[in-house]
């Protein structure tokens, strides 16, 4: 990986760890799409189940033949959700 995207990545993964989210959407009526990819060992469809549907009720879950990036992982392209 060329250093500027690692440091990109770790910038971004910091950023995440220290925003907390949670409070400001938890419960909240927005309709909202999920997309987990089915290849994906750490943000698998149980995951997002019990996480993403606390926080926004009206989730819908698709799951994709996909690792975690759609384009990489995976026999269907990205565009394929109905």
């Amino acid at each position: 990986m060329p250093i500027a995207a690692s440091l990109a990545l770790r910038s971004y993964a910091q950023d995440a760890a220290a925003t907390n989210l949670q409070t400001q959407v938890e419960g909240s009526q927005i309709p909202f799409l999920a997309v987990v990819g089915k290849h994906d060992p750490s943000n698998t469809e149980t995951i997002a189940r019990e996480t993403t549907l606390r926080l926004y009720p009206r989730t819908q879950i698709e799951v994709i033949d996909a690792g975690h990036y759609p384009t990489f992982r995976g026999t269907s392209p990205a565009g394929t959700i109905r």
